[in-house]
Formats: C-alpha cells, structure tokens, sequence
C-alpha cells in the first residue's frame, strides 16, 4: 500500500496485494486534513491485480465514509479507479460510477490504466 500526495488536490492510493484497518486509518488521517481545509480534491486509486479483501478493513472504512459521505460530497469532486485486472474491470467498470457515487457521495469511473484516471480526475478538477 502507498498513499501519495500528487499535488494539494490530489490523493493517490495504490492498493497492495492485501488491505489492513492501519492501511485504511492511515488513508482516512489524509482524507480528514483534505476536509478540514474545505477545499476541493480529488482521489485515484490504483489496483494492480486482484488483492485479499479484509473484511473487518472494509467494514471500518465503510463507518468511516458514511459518517463523512456529507463533506466528502461537498469537497470531493471524483474518485478515478484504474486497475489491469480483467475480473474487476469485468465486475466493477459498468457500475463503477454508481458504486464509488454511493459510497464516497461523489461521481467516479473506472480506467485501465493510470494515465487515464489522471486525465479524467483533472478534466473533473477543472469543471469544478
């Protein structure tokens, strides 16, 4: 897992091969400076491959993004999800905005590949 600061509006998570409650505290501790700024950014994350789903990581961050969903929603302007696993983009892509709008309050898509998930996150950026 890592977690980078592409510039002061964007937040760029790449998940490992397995997701921990630190992994997601240590997401989350970014996302709650993002909101104290009241400022506007956005997310990309990026999922090489499939990875162990951790049910008590899910759980914990799921409480955490609907308890916040209402400022995400105000300063959040997308979430990009890129991945070159052909399973997720099988499963996830044709709903991907619906999901990621459900859970986040804000719009999403999903790319293959990083470069498109950038370029989109900042036509977003910049429409808003």
């Amino acid at each position: 897992m890592k977690i980078e600061q592409m510039s002061d509006k964007l937040i760029k998570y790449e998940v490992g091969t397995s997701v921990t409650v630190d992994h997601m505290r240590e997401l989350v501790k970014i996302l709650e400076e993002k909101l104290k700024q009241q400022q506007t950014f956005g997310i990309i994350i990026i999922r090489n491959g499939d990875h162990q789903k951790n049910p008590e990581a899910t759980k914990w961050f799921n409480g955490w993004l609907k308890k916040n969903k209402p400022l995400l929603k105000q300063y959040c302007v997308g979430v990009a999800m890129a991945t070159n696993s052909d399973r997720l983009l099988k499963l996830y892509k044709p709903l991907a905005g619906m999901i990621i709008s459900k859970m986040f309050g804000c719009s999403g898509e999903m790319f293959t590949n990083e470069s498109d998930a950038i370029t989109w996150m900042l036509g977003k950026m910049r429409n808003r």
